[in-house]
């Protein structure tokens, strides 16, 4: 975050665009793991930003680490997702857009653990107990990969 945090000093509140990653980790029983944001106490997908000179599979796995305390194995592209439900205010008044390269995972190894300064917990969660409060980029993310073929078969 030293790379925004500077981006920040230079520009204000100016609109970034920025890159992120998101990982969809799903168990053997088809659940999906979600954690809990401290600031907001809406649920995320794990994910975060891009470092410079960083690969954006590099992202994923480091954020997942972060994050859950996995760590992933065998990432699969769902998607690239940029537009206007990508595009968000925080309450600081940083503007940003972001296009988020969006990953599925079924191999993790590591001992589930929220990170407790961004996340307030971490769990897996059926498809059919999705939280309502979700974070801006975990909605439109979920709302593809529920019609998506990777879903197909998942129980609900």
């Amino acid at each position: 975050m030293d790379y925004i945090k500077t981006i920040r000093s230079l520009v204000g509140h100016y609109p970034l665009i920025l890159i992120s990653a998101m990982v969809l980790i799903i168990n053997d029983k088809n659940e999906l793991l979600f954690q809990e944001r401290m600031s907001t106490g809406a649920w995320h997908l794990p994910g975060g930003f891009m470092e410079p000179g960083e690969k954006i599979e590099a992202t994923a796995i480091r954020e997942a680490k972060e994050e859950t305390g996995l760590d992933v194995h065998d990432l699969s592209l769902f998607g690239v997702f940029s537009g206007p439900e990508f595009h968000w205010t925080y309450p600081n008044g940083d503007e940003v857009y972001n296009v988020t390269v969006a990953f599925i995972c079924r191999n993790f190894t590591g001992e589930l653990s929220a990170d407790g300064e961004e996340g307030k917990s971490v769990k897996f969660i059926s498809l059919n107990g999705i939280p309502d409060k979700l974070g801006p980029p975990a909605k439109p993310v979920l709302e593809q990969f529920l019609q998506s073929s990777f879903s197909k078969g998942l129980s609900l």
